[in-house]
């Protein structure tokens, strides 16, 4: 007898965005997550979201040097496979790198033989709320994710004035007046919004301006550059195992031109390890306990490899 279908979220949205702050917040809920499988793509050949969410307990796959909807997408097909055989998971939670357009992904679950065991449940798209009035310099990849989902988080509402919230639900909702669209902060939602069908309406939290505050802190190492491009954006990681000055290291990565979009990883600093997630100039910088190497993957366009290491390396104890 055949074994229960599977059902797949994927999560989308653009770089910096929140969808590992998003899946981390899905896991984080009570309940028993050895019924959850999770698949995390990243776009550069130094994985760094699942290093963030091994610890969580469920069973993470990643993807990494390609894009999930082209470079490995035969591979994406086979894990899904693969985990259905081997763990035959309630839920698949599938975190697309951000410069995947979700339409590609959508089209693996048009094959049979894969349908039959994976069904996709849902499309999440998170939407950082700055980025939105800004959304033409993007281009159509952008405006494709948003298209994908049945379902938007309108993320870090917290970070633009109270009286714009309002005036960018309204806009999105002129935009996709068909879609669900709930603002968050911190990607904090409620499990319904998740797990019920798409067509479900869910409330909007009463509560979206909690006082929040940030700490931000930098990041530095030697490098050992391994490059590729994807759609005119080029990734590269930076490791090494010296240690650096946090208040230099901050203020030159807060000072990167914003070519170099996204910034993400680990340094080890003289104060402590510190895990950087920058996104457009803009992020935290957060102190961790645990021991992590450098481990840093820049994307941006038209970036200056020579540039950022020697900014970088200005830094080094």
């Amino acid at each position: 007898m055949r074994e229960k279908q599977s059902r797949a979220i994927l999560i989308s949205g653009f770089l910096g965005s929140g969808k590992t702050t998003l899946l981390r917040e899905i896991l984080s809920w009570k309940g028993d997550l050895r019924d959850v499988a999770v698949i995390v793509n990243e776009f550069g050949d130094v994985g760094i979201d699942g290093d963030l969410l091994k610890d969580i307990g469920s069973n993470v796959v990643e993807l990494t040097s390609g894009c999930i909807c082209c470079t490995v997408q035969a591979d994406l097909r086979s894990t899904l496979l693969e985990l259905f055989e081997v763990y035959h998971p309630s839920w698949l939670l599938i975190e697309a790198t951000g410069l995947a357009d979700p339409a590609n992904i959508i089209a693996l679950f048009s094959d049979g033989y894969l349908r039959e065991r994976v069904a996709l449940f849902k499309v999440i798209t998170v939407l950082d709320a700055e980025y939105w009035e800004g959304r033409d310099i993007f281009g159509p990849l952008f405006e494709n994710q948003l298209k994908a989902a049945d379902t938007i988080i309108l993320n870090k509402v917290d970070l633009v004035p109270h009286e714009r919230v309002p005036v960018i639900l309204q806009s999105i909702y002129h935009h996709f007046p068909s879609k669900q669209v709930i603002p968050t902060v911190f990607a904090k939602v409620d499990p319904d919004v998740i797990f019920l069908p798409p067509s479900i309406e869910t409330k909007m939290p009463k509560d979206i301006f909690p006082i929040i505050s940030h700490d931000h802190h930098h990041h530095d190492a030697d490098i050992l550059p391994k490059t590729f491009s994807f759609q005119g954006y080029t990734s590269f990681s930076y490791t090494s195992e010296v240690r650096f000055r946090l208040e230099c290291i901050k203020q030159t990565l807060l000072n990167f031109p914003l070519n170099i979009f996204r910034i993400k990883g680990w340094f080890v600093s003289d104060e402590g390890t510190y895990f950087i997630n920058l996104a457009g100039g803009k992020g935290l910088f957060e102190k961790v306990y645990d021991k992590f190497p450098n481990k840093i993957v820049f994307i941006g366009w038209n970036m200056d490899i020579s540039f950022i290491t020697e900014n970088l390396n200005k830094c080094a104890l």
